[in-house]
């Protein structure tokens, strides 16, 4: 018996991860305030235009607070969407703060199938949030920093009034700081007041330039003499290396050319253990040489050589080219650069070719090992669930 409800609760666990698209449920989520009876309107997906019969019903700690209007709806191929109401009311709860109450709907088996045959079913989920407010003031708040790419620098904390009394003035200074924790710049919020239960946001714009690069951001919210602070680390730009020239002095032909590559770092944190990858073909595409040069560290805002070895003993005059791919704190940028290899010199032609960041792992994304999981799991679960039902039949 414990098995068997091991392995249902597995199967319900993976319906809701991997829920895909046959059925929905809108919205997804809605706050309730406790101190009222409240009547939400739910809605049910039909997104594969199919009949189907779904089941809904509550889950969690508080699930007796709420009443279903239905708990199975009929739902017609032609039909888009099939309304359905939930009616909240919580008198009783006292503990301040959210409480969240699961309301799933899944679809049912079909009845024309086979006894043995077991379908795995769809199923979505909403979330009811019965807020209860807490005595006095008392907020819950958000720091949100500028977009990375954004070219305005605008500041805001997101305040949520979760006390039962009205907040007369919210406001926030905000603090941008380096990454060596020296202080850029501080601005100040507008003010705004909150009603209970209420959300706004409250603004704050920087006029002046950030340079590209990591930075951390502190807020410190006032709400009628009280304070909150909020962290928050951001970037502005993305992060970048740039080859800002390579030369070879003091060269011949069947020596070991050292290329002396000038890098820039145009980020405002030290960049530590870069290396660069380089390969070299020969006109026709062959490739004549990889190497890996030494690793180096790079200041904020400065250039920094890394050197690198070619041995060409066995190299003829001609035409080459040269692939150097950096790597640096998880990311790589690629340079393609062409060569022309002399008796006595080496011209190097910095092509004109984009450079680009890109991550340096190929691993499978998280969710597409998720989505393996998923698979797995489910085939097993199917096979258990035929088993127990196999056996039921014979008993």
């Amino acid at each position: 018996m414990k098995m068997n409800k091991i392995i249902i609760y597995l199967t319900l666990a993976i319906i809701l991860i991997a829920g895909a698209s046959a059925i929905g449920i809108a919205p997804g989520s809605v706050d309730v305030d406790s101190s009222k009876s409240r009547q939400e309107t739910f809605y049910i997906i039909n997104n594969e235009a199919k009949d189907m019969n779904v089941v809904i019903y509550a889950q969690g700690e508080n699930s007796e607070y709420l009443t279903l209007s239905n708990s199975i709806i009929n739902i017609k191929a032609n039909e888009q969407t099939k309304a359905f109401t939930v009616t909240i009311d919580a008198p009783n709860l006292q503990k301040p703060g959210k409480h969240e109450i699961q309301l799933i709907a899944m679809e049912m088996p079909d009845e024309t199938n086979s006894q043995n045959t077991i379908a795995t079913r769809q199923a979505v989920l909403s979330k009811i949030n019965i807020v209860v407010p807490y005595p006095g003031k008392f907020i819950e708040a958000e720091l949100v920093t500028p977009d990375k790419n954004s070219e305005e620098f605008v500041f805001g904390v997101k305040v949520k009034n979760l006390g039962n009394e009205i907040i007369n003035e919210a406001t926030a200074r905000i603090e941008i700081y380096s990454p060596t924790n020296d202080l850029v710049a501080s601005i100040q919020t507008d003010k705004k007041s909150i009603k209970s239960q209420e959300m706004r946001e409250i603004v704050a714009r920087y006029d002046n330039k950030l340079n590209i690069g990591k930075y951390y951001a502190k807020a410190i919210v006032n709400y009628d003499g009280k304070e909150l602070v909020l962290e928050k680390t951001f970037e502005i730009g993305n992060l970048m290396i740039d080859i800002d020239n390579i030369y070879v002095s003091s060269f011949k032909l069947g020596d070991i050319a050292k290329f002396d590559i000038v890098l820039e770092s145009k980020w405002n944190e030290l960049i530590t253990d870069l290396f660069a990858d380089v390969e070299i073909k020969d006109k026709y595409g062959n490739v004549q040489t990889k190497f890996k040069t030494r690793e180096i560290d790079i200041k904020p805002y400065s250039k920094e050589f890394l050197d690198a070895y070619w041995d060409t003993k066995d190299v003829t005059i001609g035409k080459y080219q040269a692939k150097i791919s950096l790597h640096f704190l998880g990311n790589n940028i690629d340079r393609t650069i062409s060569l022309d290899v002399k008796e006595d010199s080496i011209d190097i032609d910095m092509m004109p070719t984009a450079m680009a960041i890109n991550p340096a792992s190929s691993e499978p994304s998280e969710r597409d090992s998720m989505i393996i999981i998923i698979v797995i799991v489910s085939m097993l679960v199917n096979v258990g669930l035929f088993i127990i039902f196999a056996r039921r039949k014979k008993s």
